[in-house]
């Protein structure tokens, strides 16, 4: 049993011990008495003895039990004023950062200072809590990782920070303390996965909880989704977190042989990446964060790799994570150890208070019998002084039950508020129309009576700051001292302009601003038709909002269905996820994604290659803006030649070309252009079937690859050795290397994790799927599902007992596409609502219920017409490196569902999947590196990220050169310095002029991976579009932003709310309730102690009638 920590007693306010001066007080008064003693002349002694005896007078004339009485009364107030509680005895071991329950501790581990940005971000959450909570929330301390894990607090949780790697003793003592009861966060980031430190924090947190890292990977800009830990069905609880994005994550590879049997809490919304991954080691839990849950912060060529600590959901977020990590558990070893622990932390103020009124009754009495043993009586001062003793006692008693929260400081009263008022062309009118948005917009906030204005209102209360805002932000000055209304009527909006409209870089600046003078703001109201042109969206200006805690309020003006002539205000693209290598001749088809900041009643235009199509606005506006998407998906033939590039060496190997897609949105002048690169190779898609014997899916998916150039088709039956005459070959590759000679295994009705005789196989082909990227194409059926039934394999389901009737049932059932079957591309749609056109034929499955392992994400169920009985029937999972798409339904009666374009819905489905499922194994074959462009519509005179990204895990990029060809002048070259293998480079683009530019990333001559080919891609970069009067206004996104961000929304028409909406959004984000803060304060523990002193000494003054008598000296 580990050694047991003396108790000890920790102040809470140290700073009111000098009033323990006042427990002099009692002993100065007695002797003010004495001093001041009335002499008494007659000889009859004997009676003034008598006297004194009864009165406890010593000789000196004190009255030893009445004055101790008031020392420990005195003593015991100010003791219970400094909030004392008993402490583990344990000291801290680094610096305290909230003072809270002692019997709960948070170690935040961290490899730098408090202000470096992995720490800021979790330090502000957890002092944002413990605010809200100050009595129950964990003690904070910030240590070092030579100290993590040291103390021996029976509920604690250790959190490790980006860049704080343990090694040797250190790694040993963290993991046995998480095996004695602690819980362990793992925070991964930029910081971690560097190269001297990813080896030893992979080994170490898969021999720990089984799960390693393998570097870092890039997303694209997905969402966060937190699932229901226990949850196994279909139907388990899954949210997708409203407004955090992620671009970059660690990638975690969960071992599936692990004895911790890690869980996912989270995953990313697209590609279903593990964020959060826990599991459970001996009495601990470990949670590994592939998110490093810092403050995005962009730099060294690096782009953020989230900015979920930006937004309101990140404190519930850390919140959850402390809660259900510092949960009690059972009694084990050590309980000693824990009773102790619950003992510390026990506040001792009230029972110092109680001691102090059982005093005070004390006093009173021996008072009494004393003025009644001398014939005297109380006066009014003694009586009121006592009342008034007993009265602050009582309410300290009512008041200092715990440990109070912080005073808030500057009262918001004296904040001021910020205005900001668009000025941009759209706010303008055209000759003819009625009055301009900015003259309605400045009539509403500014006119009626005067002194009644909504304006007028609100700067009673509080200092109201106007601003003025189109490509830049202005000052005007203070209302109404400096700007009145007059001077707001002459407004008027700037001319027409390219990239006028930058209003969310211009509130940027105004919180910015504030914060760097910290000069604090109560609120920022911005008053705009919404339409943004170009830089910050009104999400960024939400989730900065939000990270410094200022409320925002905006006042829309304006109609978002107005008709645009031609693109809409601020269009860019977001998406446009081409397949990443296709052959001469083939048709791709790519979902182009659009947002823009004002809605268009009309298609959008959208061209390239031949090809035509219209991206229609999508409704609900979101935080960012209107979404803009294809009705159609649309379609490109890709056409042969291209830049070739060197002939391969004697492998057969064949040549990989470079194409880039053109991407045209919009008609003449009015346009814009965005480029996809995409790699070309007459090479064919290598598929392996492989079955027990030949059913139907493996007759019909044969059938249709063979009769297809582009797939090179090789088959296996195992029952071919014991059946006489079955076709096939029976022997399986048993090698990583064999099993990588194939791009996609599609895995058939076979057992897994009972095939004693081919285990060795399926570990080979497991490591091929994690290592290599090999694709799996799942069909399991009734073979596997008797034989595994209840036995977890590294696939991502696991049988259950079938049950009598289900087994083998012929009712028919529906296929249902779920959210993620819609928007991940994983299934096959040519038009709007294809997708579910497709699969809504009966299909029919001889699978028992299953149980989806936390990995797996569900895209599609079936379920029948009469019984909500879900059961999951296409699953997506990620293993490593390679992906596994499992089929728990019969896929081959989709052969009499066709399509618009004539072919069946069998055969859209799989090859469709096929090449999905083949892309990264087929890069790995065809090229060593490939590279993408953020974004992928640059715009003059900004920054363009060029991401170079090895497709092999070991293969380095020191060495290589990006080459960057332009009309108006000779190329540029820029070297790629050696980081680590298999790691991404990022090299930034500065001041490109407007046009095409060529990108040649080249390998070097002595290059050892082959193929070390040269990759060409070709940009665009665009001027920024003209901004009309009176254009489209864009308030729906403003709206959503500051609706996600926490804010308020006032309408024109109820402006005269504003006031109240203000004073509301201050409140609940500032004030709180200010009574009861200052009553628990340190201020008002002073003030009470003077008072009480002060009472004790109206109560306690001598007075002539009460005085001592002194012995006659005659």
């Amino acid at each position: 049993m580990p050694p047991v920590p003396l108790l000890a007693v920790a102040l809470l306010w140290p700073a009111l011990l000098p009033w323990l001066v006042a427990t002099a007080l009692p002993l100065v008064l007695a002797w003010w008495a004495v001093r001041h003693a009335k002499r008494v002349g007659w000889a009859a002694i004997d009676l003034v003895e008598r006297a004194a005896r009864a009165a406890r007078i010593t000789r000196s004339g004190l009255p030893l039990p009445l004055t101790l009485v008031r020392m420990l009364l005195v003593t015991a107030a100010t003791l219970a004023a400094t909030r004392p509680f008993l402490g583990d005895g344990s000291p801290p071991r680094g610096e305290r950062l909230v003072v809270g329950d002692p019997t709960r501790r948070i170690e935040l581990v961290t490899a730098g200072p408090l202000t470096d940005g992995a720490v800021v971000a979790l330090r502000a959450a957890l002092e944002a809590l413990a605010r809200g909570r100050p009595e129950s929330f964990p003690t904070v301390e910030r240590v070092a990782v030579s100290e993590a894990g040291r103390a021996g607090d029976a509920s604690r949780l250790i959190v490790l920070t980006d860049g704080a790697v343990p090694t040797g003793d250190e790694a040993a003592r963290l993991a046995n303390a998480v095996r004695d009861g602690a819980a362990l966060v793992v925070c991964l980031g930029p910081e971690s996965v560097v190269a001297p430190l990813l080896p030893p924090m992979s080994a170490w947190l898969e021999d720990l909880v089984g799960v390693s890292v393998a570097g870092s990977v890039s997303l694209e800009d997905e969402a966060i989704v937190a699932l229901e830990a226990a949850a196994a069905e279909p139907s388990r609880g899954a949210v997708e977190l409203a407004g955090p994005r992620v671009n970059r994550v660690a990638e975690l590879v969960l071992k599936r042989d692990s004895r911790t049997a890690a869980t996912v809490l989270a995953r990313s919304s697209t590609t279903s990446r593990p964020l959060l991954v826990e599991g459970a080691v001996g009495r601990g839990r470990v949670v590994v964060s592939a998110l490093p849950l810092t403050l995005p912060q962009a730099g060294g060529g690096q782009a953020p790799w989230s900015d979920l600590a930006t937004w309101p959901a990140f404190v519930p977020l850390v919140d959850r994570l402390v809660t259900s990590l510092l949960e009690p558990t059972s009694e084990t070893p050590g309980s000693a150890l824990r009773f102790v622990g619950r003992l510390a932390g026990v506040p001792l103020a009230r029972p110092l208070l109680a001691c102090g009124l059982v005093l005070a009754a004390i006093e009173t009495m021996l008072s009494w019998w004393r003025a009644r043993a001398a014939g005297l009586a109380f006066d009014a001062a003694s009586v009121g002084g006592r009342c008034v003793v007993f009265a602050l006692l009582s309410g300290m008693f009512a008041l200092w039950g715990g440990r109070p929260p912080a005073w808030p400081g500057q009262p918001p009263a004296a904040l001021p508020v910020a205005v900001v008022i668009d000025v941009s062309p759209s706010m303008g009118g055209e000759s003819g129309q009625s009055a301009a948005r900015l003259e309605q917009l400045i009539e509403a906030a500014v006119g009626g009576d005067a002194g009644r204005s909504a304006f007028d209102r609100l700067a009673r209360d509080r200092p109201v700051v106007i601003h003025s805002v189109a490509e830049s932000l202005q000052r005007l000055g203070r209302y109404p001292a400096d700007v009145a209304a007059a001077n707001l009527r002459m407004l008027a909006a700037s001319p027409p302009a390219a990239d006028a409209s930058r209003l969310g870089d211009a509130v940027l600046t105004l919180l910015d601003e504030q914060y760097e003078r910290d000069d604090k703001l109560a609120a920022v109201i911005v008053m705009s038709d919404g339409a943004i042109t170009g830089g910050a969206s009104w999400a960024a200006v939400a989730q900065r909002a939000t990270r410094r805690g200022v409320p925002l309020v905006a006042v829309p003006v304006g109609d978002d269905a107005k008709a645009s002539a031609g693109l809409p205000v601020g269009f860019r693209f977001a998406a446009a996820p081409a397949p990443a290598i296709a052959q001469p001749g083939e048709t791709i088809t790519i979902p182009v994604r659009g947002v823009a900041s004002t809605s268009s009643s009309r298609p959008v235009p959208l061209h390239g290659d031949g090809s035509s199509a219209g991206l229609a606005a999508d409704q609900p506006p979101t935080a960012a803006g209107y979404d803009y998407t294809c009705g159609a998906s649309f379609s490109l033939r890709m056409p042969a030649g291209g830049e070739t590039n060197p002939a391969p060496p004697p492998n057969e190997l064949p040549a990989a070309s470079t194409r880039t897609l053109t991407l045209t949105a919009g008609d003449g002048a009015d346009r814009h252009t965005a480029t996809v690169p995409v790699v070309v190779a007459d090479d064919p898609l290598r598929v392996l079937l492989v079955d027990h014997a030949p059913r139907y899916e493996f007759r019909f998916l044969e059938r249709l690859l063979t009769n297809d150039r582009r797939y090179a088709v090789s088959t296996r039956l195992l029952a071919a050795k014991d059946v006489e005459g079955l076709r096939a070959n029976a022997t399986l590759p048993q090698s990583v290397a064999a099993w990588s000679d194939f791009d996609v295994v599609v895995l058939g009705d076979l057992p897994i994790a009972t095939a004693a005789e081919h285990a060795a196989t399926w570990a080979s082909l497991s490591e091929a799927v994690s290592r290599e990227g090999v694709g799996i194409a799942w069909l399991p059926g009734p073979r596997w599902a008797e034989a595994d039934a209840g036995i977890t394999s590294w696939l991502p389901a696991v049988p259950g007992i079938a049950r009598s009737g289900l087994a083998g049932s012929t009712v028919p059932r529906r296929l249902r596409l779920l959210t993620a079957g819609r928007t991940t591309g994983w299934l096959a749609a040519d038009r709007a609502g294809a997708a579910e056109a497709s699969f809504s034929l009966p299909t029919f499955s001889s699978l028992p219920p299953l149980s989806i392992r936390p990995t797996g994400r569900v895209i599609a169920i079936t379920e029948t017409a009469v019984a909500a009985d879900p059961q999951p029937a296409i699953v997506v999972s990620q293993a490593g490196l390679g992906m596994i798409v499992g089929h728990f339904c019969d896929t081959w009666r989709w052969q009499s569902g066709a399509s618009s374009r004539g072919s069946t819905s069998h055969a859209r489905h799989w090859l469709h999947l096929l090449p999905r499922l083949a892309e990264r194994r087929r890069l790995a074959r065809l090229v060593a590196a490939t590279l993408a462009v953020r974004p992928l519509d640059p715009l003059v005179g900004k920054t363009i990220r060029v991401d170079l990204m090895p497709t092999r895990p070991m293969t380095d990029l020191a060495g290589w050169i990006l080459e960057v060809e332009s009309s108006a002048g000779p190329p540029r070259r820029l070297g790629i310095a050696g980081g680590t293998p298999g790691a991404v480079a990022t090299l930034q683009l500065e001041e490109l002029a407007a046009g095409r530019h060529r990108l040649r990333l080249i390998p070097p001559a002595d290059a050892a991976d082959w193929p070390a080919t040269t990759i060409v891609h070709e940009i665009v970069v665009n001027e920024p579009l003209v901004e009309q009067a009176a254009g489209p206004a864009g308030t729906g996104p403003l709206r959503a932003a500051f609706a996600a961000g926490g804010g308020a929304v006032v309408p024109l028409d109820r402006i005269e709310t504003l006031p109240d909406t203000i004073a509301k959004a201050i409140g609940s984000e500032q004030r709180g309730d200010r009574s009861s803060h200052w009553l628990t304060s340190q201020t008002a523990a002073h003030l009470l102690l003077a008072t009480l002193v002060a009472a004790c000494t109206a109560a306690w003054w001598p007075r002539p009638n009460s005085a001592p008598a002194e012995r006659s000296r005659s």
